[in-house]
């Protein structure tokens, strides 16, 4: 690249960062207004990633094809699950429960997981300016934890929600960390199309799997959390379908065999 064009490349580069930066941020309160009219999160997701398919999809094809083994064609479709199905699950369940900027600052600290986990597992060393900013994000965090403990009779669902939150943010550096192979052997286009297009497949597929039902609306406007709507209670909506269809499909063959098998002892014995 010619030095007359590194500039404006700087320019689209920051203004690119800065616009994801804030329809990221802007993603949190559309879920928030989204919850408010009675939308779960397995289909707010859904619909969510279904409708980016077509762009993934695009991505894919503008990048070009790509070779690879069966091995690493799994494990790309591993990580599309965890860092996008999985983290943006998580992170949609924690903000049935707290607030969009609470969420918001606890998912940003992903990062700091990224640092963690690539000292542990990468070997990459952790410098000095690194332990600063973990000591400021966490305590920044903690600060505006214990504020928001005093502005709510409901601390536990809070909790739960930092926690649901948390683990997203942990879901999204496992993505960046174990990818990092693979953005260097496919490119950055290619490995978040193929990723993400592997997470939609995933999202849909739950949505398919469970009917839809309209959460509680939160009471007086509140959008911190919703009441009555509990992760427990989210799961075993999305397995209730799974067990009817394997009840229906095997549970005549299991009586049958068992009466069988009582009527040739009864024959036997007599």
């Amino acid at each position: 690249m010619s030095n007359s064009n590194t500039p404006a490349s700087a320019y689209i580069g920051v203004a690119c960062a800065l616009a994801g930066a804030i329809t990221f941020s802007a993603k949190t309160i559309l879920v928030k207004l989204a919850y408010q009219h009675g939308v779960d999160p397995i289909t707010l997701l859904a619909l969510r990633m279904l409708i980016a398919l077509p762009f993934f999809v695009l991505m894919a094809w503008w990048a070009g094809a790509v070779s690879l083994t069966k091995r690493e064609w799994g494990v790309v479709i591993a990580l599309g699950f965890t860092g996008y199905y999985l983290g943006s699950l998580l992170d949609f369940a924690g903000l049935l429960y707290i607030s969009a900027g609470m969420g918001r600052l606890i998912l940003y600290l992903y990062p700091t997981v990224v640092v963690l986990m690539s000292a542990a597992f990468l070997k990459q060393p952790i410098r000095a300016r690194h332990v600063i900013s973990l000591v400021l994000s966490y305590s920044g965090i903690a600060l505006v934890f214990r504020e928001e403990i005093k502005l709510t009779a409901e601390w536990n669902l809070m909790l739960l929600g930092a926690v649901l939150v948390f683990a997203s943010a942990v879901c999204t550096a496992i993505y960046y960390v174990a990818g990092s192979r693979y953005v260097q052997k496919m490119g950055s286009m290619r490995y978040t199309a193929y990723a993400a297009s592997a997470a939609s497949a995933f999202a849909g597929l739950a949505a398919s799997f469970k009917k839809p039902e309209a959460a509680p609306a939160p009471a007086g406007g509140d959008m911190s959390f919703v009441s009555g709507n509990t992760v427990e209670a989210m799961v075993a909506e999305m397995l209730r379908p799974l067990l009817k269809d394997w009840l229906d499909n095997n549970l005549p063959g299991i009586v049958q065999a068992a009466v069988q098998r009582e009527v040739e002892r009864i024959a036997r014995s007599a």
